[in-house]
């Protein structure tokens, strides 16, 4: 393994979609061309304590994946997650905001871990966070110092209203710069006073009930604001890095849930997570929200696959003459079935099926609050989601696109390769 790894995030999301067998040889062939032989271990002085003088450094990546082996072997997954993110020491914190870095893998890759009880991949994902940027350590620093030893506000701010607050502050909204590698940074850089006075406004109440409601509403806004950020005149593309907050908002539940955490580290954990979403979403010069994109969305289609799903075999495209046919029974019932079957057999991007299973998450868990004027996405618009995000990998397949993301929507030069949404189909003009 070295520092980035999406294999087993693949493999979980195909295994727990109902993925056969033959398409979960295919994806590990296609995903496994990036793997590394397993170095030799450390000596065990090495192991004795966290290396803390090597935190960012993606060359001890090995060293860090032995010392949370080591860890977990002597201590056990729950005990090593609370020494490691939540005892409140230096460290810690530290290694908290790590969590998110390199846009959320390190939150991804131990979320899987704690889903499918997996202590390896909980380790690796630890591994990660360690050798993940300092980029966002000042962020959270002065986030915490801007709501250090204030009450958590009787009338809560929606994050639906901080995205069009962002939106309308011209300092924030055009403060990363294109040409940028780290546009996070720009933002950080260029306005952090009006990015932390943003997102402070979100705050979370420490008892469950709230605590649920605003985990909620957090999977319900981003899954907004990935899919609603679209240009009316270009084909319908979901951004690369606003997709990673979808995909991550999947283990807000199993992480909110360790039980070791108590209700102030949870309500604290769930509002970092937040202030991350939104600063991802000014990276990209916040682009335009359009819900109707979503309401009004023409899929291209719209079966249930009740009889076959089509596999690719290998890490050929689908279509190729390697690709096989695995019949899988099926039953009707299940509007989303068809959609899934399509994300599962688009093998070129992993993050194709993990974005639909998150959709699918999103629903089960928005729908007791739906009546709630800050759930923009309700009922049918999941799986429209899910089929919005398959078509774009589908049409940019077609198309012979590098890939099925546009990356950073907010800014004109994001979208000057596409042509017109009228050439590629998937909605009425």
């Amino acid at each position: 393994m070295g520092f980035h790894n999406h294999t087993a995030h693949h493999l979980l999301a195909l295994f727990s979609l109902g993925a056969p067998s033959s398409l979960l040889k295919a994806s590990y062939d296609h995903e496994s061309s990036y793997q590394r032989p397993r170095p030799p271990p450390p000596s065990p002085s090495d192991l004795a304590k966290l290396p803390i003088q090597h935190l960012s450094d993606r060359s001890k990546s090995s060293l860090f994946l032995f010392y949370f082996q080591n860890r977990i072997n002597t201590i056990g997954v729950h005990k090593t997650l609370e020494e490691t993110f939540f005892s409140g020491t230096p460290e810690s914190e530290q290694m908290k905001i790590r969590l998110f870095g390199g846009f959320v893998h390190s939150w991804i890759h131990i979320g899987y871990g704690v889903e499918f009880d997996q202590p390896a991949i909980v380790a690796e994902g630890c591994a990660m966070a360690a050798c993940s940027s300092a980029g966002l350590v000042e962020y959270y620093e002065a986030m915490k110092k801007k709501v250090e030893g204030l009450e958590t506000p009787e009338k809560e701010v929606t994050i639906v209203e901080l995205l069009e607050e962002m939106r309308g502050n011209e300092k924030l909204r055009t403060a990363a710069r294109w040409t940028e590698g780290d546009k996070i940074k720009g933002v950080l850089d260029r306005a952090p006073e009006e990015m932390i006075e943003v997102a402070a406004k979100f705050r979370v109440k420490p008892d469950q009930e709230t605590i649920d409601r605003r985990m909620a509403e957090s999977i319900n806004a981003v899954a907004y604001f990935t899919h609603a950020a679209q240009r009316t005149n270009k084909p319908v593309r979901l951004d690369f890095f606003l997709m990673h907050c979808v995909t991550s908002s999947l283990f807000l539940h199993p992480l909110l849930s360790l039980p070791f955490l108590t209700l102030h580290q949870k309500a604290s954990l769930l509002e970092l997570k937040v202030w991350v979403d939104l600063a991802l979403y000014a990276s990209r010069r916040c682009p335009s929200l359009h819900l109707t994109e979503i309401t009004n969305y023409t899929p291209k289609s719209t079966t249930t696959s009740d009889t076959f799903a089509t596999y690719p075999t290998t890490s050929g495209r689908a279509g190729t003459a390697q690709e096989k046919t695995v019949a899988v029974p099926r039953t009707p019932a299940n509007p989303w079935l068809g959609v899934i079957d399509r994300a599962m057999a688009f093998n070129e991007d992993s993050h194709v099926v993990k974005t639909v299973r998150a959709l699918v998450n999103g629903e089960k868990v928005c729908a007791p609050y739906e009546e709630r004027g800050e759930f923009l996405v309700k009922g049918e618009m999941w799986k429209v989601m899910a089929e919005m995000c398959v078509d774009a990998a589908e049409e940019s397949r077609e198309s012979g696109e590098k890939e099925p993301w546009v990356r950073s929507a907010g800014f004109d030069e994001a979208w000057e390769g596409y042509g017109e949404r009228f050439k590629y189909g998937g909605m009425k003009l």
